[in-house]
């Protein structure tokens, strides 16, 4: 059955390219009316929105039920972190609190301690989880559900405009909708750095894309205090000024003030821990607590590929459970698959974003993990990587509308998986 879709797109009438939708048996023709005739004629923004609010639900629902009452429990808050609260791990302002989340507490009921591991974790979120505790008078485990709801919807309203400048509706819709349904997407609901990174990283380009400097700036100042990796966003900022060609006395100005407000969020941070642990430089300190402490250590990005793949094919250097031998390959598929996707789409991307994704790959490829898990934690740093959201669409939107259902289906699978996984004290990266 061909369809031709009408959508409302910023107040104008503009069609969307005919599709030909072929209504089998994992696309009911009741889901594919009620798509046409309730969903997508509303604007983009509820379009959005709606998308967000289905993630959201979906995750805390998957995790209430399955990661909190279905899989028995390992280890609740987990071992060697700071305990959380007094709340039971099933709580629902408690599902996604786990493993690194005691450290942000930690930080945001006590600040630093001068030997503690939480100087590893960057304050921004911790600082505005406190604040709106305090404003708002509610539980800190509350106030940090509310911030990483909020940024991670927030931060798909971004995207989709962000995407909305250089492509169509259809394609800035799809790469929204696989961000809030990734794989690892529920660490943007979680007690994490990520949802504020996730947030500023996707201003930072949006401002920068409108020639916004001095706004776009500020986004990755507020990023680098987020986490350490903020500063790959300097690549964009810079290959924007450039792409765009407007070199008048104000945009310089503008692009000046911000390229120099851009490292005060991870400078600051650093010069704090520098003081505190009276380190010799900047560096050192930054080395202390992200390298020394978490047994990481830069490598060339063959040998950290390479023991990766000896990791997953042989178990070299790894525990030899059936455990660690999944996560090696669950490190390493992600490893692979984001980079491929990458280096496949590097021209059809806008150049800042192509080089953002692929610059974020080549670093996270050179960040050897703690002994022989090379890629450890690797798939979680990739979800903050949002152009591959993008270049997923550009990829996706080829296929037949059968095959994208069935990804879009086995992502929302492998997302509830994954996040019960997770809710049940469970490491996934």
């Amino acid at each position: 059955m061909r369809v031709q879709t009408i959508l409302n797109d910023n107040n104008n009438r503009v069609y969307l390219n005919n599709m030909t939708a072929t209504v089998t048996t994992s696309i009911p023709a009741t889901i594919m009316t009620r798509l046409r005739t309730k969903f997508l004629p509303r604007p983009w923004w509820q379009q959005a929105l709606l998308i967000a609010i289905a993630a959201i639900v979906y995750i805390y629902t998957v995790g209430f039920v399955f990661g909190a009452r279905v899989l028995p429990s390992l280890i609740g808050w987990s071992n060697g972190i700071p305990r959380l609260t007094d709340a039971a791990p099933g709580d629902v302002p408690a599902l996604f609190a786990r493993w690194d989340s005691g450290y942000y507490l930690h930080i945001a009921e006590n600040g630093y301690s001068p030997n503690g591991d939480e100087r590893a974790f960057f304050p921004l979120y911790p600082i505005v989880v406190h604040a709106v505790s305090a404003v708002w008078g509610i539980p800190l485990l509350w106030s940090g559900a509310l911030v990483s709801v909020l940024s991670f919807i927030s931060a798909g309203l971004l995207l989709y405009q962000w995407v909305r400048t250089d492509y169509t509706h259809a394609q800035a819709l799809l790469a929204t909708l696989l961000m809030y349904f990734s794989p690892m997407a529920f660490f943007f609901v979680a007690f994490y750095g990520e949802p504020l990174l996730l947030l500023t990283g996707v201003a930072s380009l949006y401002f920068a894309r409108r020639g916004q400097f001095l706004m776009s700036g500020i986004a990755i100042a507020l990023a680098g205090a987020s986490r350490p990796t903020a500063f790959l966003l300097g690549l964009p900022y810079v290959i924007e000024f450039w792409q765009q060609r407007n070199f008048t006395r104000r945009q310089w100005l503008q692009f000046a003030l911000g390229a120099a407000i851009a490292p005060l969020g991870t400078l600051a941070y650093l010069a704090f821990l520098t003081q505190q642990i009276h380190a010799s430089s900047l560096l050192a300190a930054s080395v202390a607590v992200e390298w020394d402490e978490w047994k990481r250590y830069t490598a060339w990005p063959w040998q950290v590929l390479f023991d990766g793949l000896n990791a997953a094919i042989f178990g070299a250097g790894i525990t030899g459970d059936w455990f660690s031998r999944l996560l090696a390959w669950h490190d390493l598929s992600y490893a692979v698959f984001a980079l491929v996707i990458g280096i496949r789409n590097f021209t059809r991307l806008r150049l800042s974003a192509a080089m953002f994704l692929l610059a974020g790959m080549l670093f996270f490829y050179t960040m050897h993990g703690p002994y022989g898990y090379a890629f450890w934690s690797i798939p979680r740093y990739i979800t903050a990587l949002f152009p591959i959201y993008l270049a997923l669409a550009l990829d996706l939107g080829r296929l037949p509308v059968q095959y994208l259902w069935l990804a879009i289906g086995a992502s929302t699978l492998l997302l509830g998986m994954l996040a019960s996984w997770f809710v049940s004290g469970r490491w996934v990266a």
